[in-house]
């Protein structure tokens, strides 16, 4: 017996007091795994391309200030790390894997867009020529999808110049988008680029403009459960986000 009656009145055994102090630490050790999601801490480490790691900014002060708790340590990488033995906790991708999906939470963020750009200026070379549909010398600059991928469905890696009517031969290549566009815009050649990412820019236009969009895909690749408070709210601010931005 935990508590006895002393003058009318509740009291703890004083043969017990010891078994108070336990229950009252089991308590509030019980209490810190059901605090409130918000009160959530800690560093968070995320991984995705350079052109993303701009494009969320946003989202990524949003969540600091909705969650001042939580630190972000944000990488850009091009190739796909692998979240445990990187320690990597999210990774925002074009692409999604079909390997040990059962260790991670996959989210779906949305769709991506993509066309054929070039500069006004490469398009204008030789009388224009390089405007009509059956040239076939186009200069081609190429995102670097050579690292392994086999792992993941990544529509992005599969695309062909010849699907939005480019033929031609490579030119240079790289693993950042924002530095194909730097290349398009500088009259180098023909780049296959996000619509809403090449359109910011004035100085690029579709090569082909009755030739429709192909839409790639962008995924939420996480090591957590996507349950605390915080992770709901990065997955629907980013998802919010991009549908807003990716046509």
């Amino acid at each position: 017996t935990l508590f006895v009656r002393n003058e009318g009145r509740w009291a703890v055994a004083t043969d017990l007091e010891g078994l108070l102090h336990s229950a009252l630490r089991m308590h509030e050790a019980a209490r810190s795994f059901t605090k409130d999601p918000h009160e959530s801490g800690g560093i968070v480490r995320i991984s995705t391309l350079d052109l993303f790691a701009q494009r969320f900014s946003q989202v990524f002060v949003a969540l600091c200030d909705r969650h001042p708790r939580i630190q972000l340590n944000i990488t850009t990488e091009s190739y796909f790390v692998n979240l445990e033995q990187e320690q990597i906790d999210i990774a925002i991708r074009l692409a999604r894997p079909v390997r040990d999906s059962g260790t991670l939470k996959i989210r779906k963020i949305g769709d991506i867009h993509v066309n054929a750009f070039a500069s006004p200026e490469y398009l204008n070379q030789r009388d224009g020529e390089a405007r009509n549909p059956n040239f076939s010398d186009h200069r081609l600059l190429t995102m670097n999808t050579q690292f392994s991928h086999i792992d993941h469905e990544f529509p992005y890696a599969d695309l062909d110049s010849e699907m939005l009517g480019i033929r031609g031969h490579p030119v240079a290549s790289a693993d950042s988008f924002q530095v194909l566009r730097q290349l398009c815009e500088l009259g180098l050649g023909v780049a296959i680029l996000p619509t809403r990412y090449a359109g910011e820019s004035s100085a690029l236009e579709i090569v082909h403009r009755d030739r429709p969009n192909v839409v790639t895909e962008l995924w939420l690749v996480s090591r957590f459960d996507l349950r605390a408070g915080w992770q709901r709210d990065l997955a629907a601010m980013l998802q919010s986000d991009l549908s807003k931005w990716s046509h």
